[in-house]
């Protein structure tokens, strides 16, 4: 029997999944980490579970990319949560019959950073091939909202759950809910036709991905490509987080609920601003998903101007209004998200963003290096102005590509023609 696609039905399946993974993969950090520094007495432990998270797109990325674009991306997104879903279940064995030790976490670390990465754009790839195009702002939108709720609900459960819930108990919830988001998948109708990637011919190497990103970001106008911004608004969200704890003690002097609250300002104005986000975009459809494009760049100066000022604010009220504002302008991300979705092919979605994700893990890896050792000589005020002026570049950049493109790019034929017909709903790479 054939089951009618329901598009709107399948996107509310595929945000309530995305919900439950972000609670499960919030948890699974806050507990995690607090259990290592208990199993070692090492501060660095949470380090090492970052590293072995990271690991895998390091090493397997272009890997990745092809298996996303070979396989059913639904039934590999379904995989992975079950993976995921066992690989917890594993954690919570071990803690229940006390063998529970810090390899144990390092091993559910590096399997669930593996299932992010496959999981991750196989689900933006369905989340595009389900929207039509003036609804596909709104959709991100969505997934983004789920993204910040989720991550907050899970981080809070899983830092009382590491004082008042025994860990095998904890564990098991989160397997749970990898099994609820793999239930939601798996209840997803796609159209085959659509669902089909373009089959991958053996002589293909693994590190085709990267030169198909890279024919993307020549195409889509090179520096001041959509893409650009995604990477670095995306590496910059873990460094202004990394230079958090440094600026709310050495600079502002203040206590840990002050920084607690400062971390929680900036979840409550990305949450706002996604909430508002999708409240524009579903009353405005098309012509909303448009103008917001247009005038991305806004936000970029918006987030630039906010840094700047946050850098030399004087207390802790004007602070807290500040990083909420920087939180509210981060969600500019998901605008550029949705113009770098557009200008991927389906055909070559999974190894175009594995590089980028590869791309964007080696930015945030140099940028935490980086960072760590200009505290030693810097303070972080300079550093947050820093971010402000390479952000008001990178305004100055997309502002004139908007004025020379009316704001929009339209996909430009990367790589060598090819005699194979694109799948219905697909642009030819």
């Amino acid at each position: 029997m054939t089951h009618p696609v329901r598009p709107q039905a399948a996107i509310s399946l595929l945000t309530a999944g995305n919900l439950a993974i972000w609670v499960a993969g919030g948890a699974r950090f806050a507990l995690g980490s607090w259990l290592a520094l208990e199993l070692t007495a090492d501060p660095a432990a949470p380090v090492w579970l970052l590293i072995a998270e990271l690991t895998p797109t390091l090493c397997l990325a272009p890997v990745f990319g092809l298996l996303i674009d070979r396989l059913d991306r639904r039934r590999l997104a379904a995989c992975v949560d079950a993976v995921r879903a066992l690989a917890a279940t594993g954690v919570a064995v071990s803690a229940a019959t006390g063998r529970l030790d810090f390899w144990t976490l390092v091993g559910l670390a590096a399997v669930a950073g593996a299932g992010d990465q496959l999981s991750t754009p196989s689900r933006t790839a369905l989340v595009r091939q389900l929207s039509a195009e003036g609804q596909l702002l709104s959709a991100n939108a969505r997934i983004s909202v789920t993204t910040q709720l989720g991550s907050m609900a899970g981080v809070a459960a899983g830092g009382v759950a590491a004082d008042s819930v025994p860990a095998a108990t904890a564990f098991a919830a989160i397997a749970a809910c990898y099994l609820i988001s793999l239930c939601l998948l798996l209840a997803v109708r796609t159209d085959s036709r659509t669902a089909a990637a373009r089959p991958v011919t053996p002589n293909e190497s693994i590190l085709a991905g990267f030169r198909t990103a890279m024919g993307h970001v020549r195409a889509a106008g090179g520096w001041s490509s959509p893409f650009l911004v995604v990477i670095v608004l995306a590496a910059f969200i873990k460094t202004y987080n990394s230079l958090l704890p440094a600026f709310s003690h050495e600079v502002m002097h203040f206590g840990s609920a002050q920084f607690g609250a400062l971390d929680a300002a900036y979840a409550v104005g990305g949450l706002t601003a996604g909430l508002a986000l999708v409240r524009l975009t579903t009353a405005r459809s098309d012509t909303g998903s448009q103008a917001l494009q247009r005038q991305a760049h806004t936000g970029l100066v918006v987030l630039a101007v906010l840094t700047g000022v946050f850098a030399f604010s004087g207390g802790f009220g004007m602070a807290l209004a500040l990083y909420c504002g920087i939180g509210a302008a981060f969600q500019t991300l998901t605008v550029y998200m949705v113009a770098c979705q557009t200008l991927v092919p389906l055909s070559v979605y999974g190894r175009v963003f594995s590089g980028f994700n590869f791309v964007g893990t080696v930015l945030v890896l140099v940028l935490y290096g980086t960072v760590s050792a200009a505290l030693h000589v810097v303070s972080p005020t300079l550093i947050y102005l820093l971010l402000a002026v390479v952000l008001a570049c990178l305004a100055i950049v997309q502002a004139r590509a908007a004025a020379e493109n009316g704001g929009i790019r339209r996909p430009t034929p990367v790589g060598r023609p090819t005699r194979h017909r694109p799948t219905s709903g697909e642009t030819p790479p």
